[in-house]
Parts: C-alpha cells; structure tokens; sequence
C-alpha cells in the first residue's frame, strides 16, 4: 500500500483498493450491500495491532472528525476475522480473503466501505536509481501486465 514511504521512492499504481468491514452472519449491518465510515464509527471495532495500520485507520475517520471505539487490537487477519465472525465487533481490511468463513468454520459478512476517501492504492515501489540494475519493466508486468510500459527500461 501507498504509506510511510517518502519522497525518495517512485511508485508505479498496481491497483486501487477499498476497504472491508467484516461482521457476523446476525449483526444487523449484515443485511447492507455497503457502508459508511460514519456509520462504523458507532461501532466496537476490531483493528490490526500494527502501528502504520492503526494510524491509517484512524486518519481515515478522524478525516472526517469521528472517533471510533476499539474493541479489540489482532495480530493477524484471520484473528480479526474469527473475533468479526462470533459478534467481537467489526472488523476493518483491504485483505479480502474469499472465504466467507473464519477457520474455526463460523461465517462472516464481508461489506464493502463506500467511503471514496478510504480506498487505497496498491504500488510497485522502487528507488528511481535502482531502475537502471533491475529489470523493472519485467518486474512491474509481471504484477499488473497493463503496466508494463510505465516504468524507466532496463538497459539490456
């Protein structure tokens, strides 16, 4: 993702992601196709512990002058997604994995954050004077094929 790196790298956009808020089979938001972040913002929610992820996350609400509770700080996706899955709260991801079950086999609801402002850039990142000892054309094609020609060529 597009954070914490400075000025000094270049980036080459792969993607663009929105965010994900995970809920149990019966919580009443799993009935909607989409979600706000004011409206997650009335909610116990269940974050990654990492601090650049806690800070983004929390940016994106206090962009829009809200606070939210948290619940409970995971280690791992799949951790937040078991305590989502048993009604621990709601959890919030750009890693949408396809199963709609947590591994202890109880299901969950993913429903996609509407917010514009919350979707984040996927990016091949490098250093501008790498570009001439790695083969950064091959390398960003074989990430995102329709991006094969942004990058500085390689020198054969």
């Amino acid at each position: 993702y597009d954070l914490g790196l400075d000025a000094q790298f270049t980036r080459q956009t792969l993607a663009s992601v929105a965010p994900s808020a995970f809920v149990a089979e019966d919580d009443p938001l799993a009935q909607k196709p989409q979600i706000t972040l004011k409206e997650l913002a009335t909610r116990d929610l269940i974050l990654f512990e990492e601090g650049l992820s806690m800070r983004h996350m929390f940016g994106l609400f206090a962009r829009q002058g809200l606070r939210p509770a948290v619940a409970h700080r995971v280690a791992s996706l799949e951790v937040m997604r078991s305590f989502a899955a048993h009604g621990e709260g709601v959890g919030i991801s750009y890693s949408a994995p396809l199963s709609d079950h947590s591994y202890d086999g109880k299901r969950l609801i993913r429903i996609a954050i509407s917010d514009p402002a919350a979707r984040e850039n996927i990016v091949a990142v490098y250093r501008a004077d790498m570009a001439e000892v790695l083969p950064l054309p091959q390398i960003i094609a074989a990430l995102h094929p329709n991006a094969s020609n942004r990058c500085a060529p390689h020198p054969q």
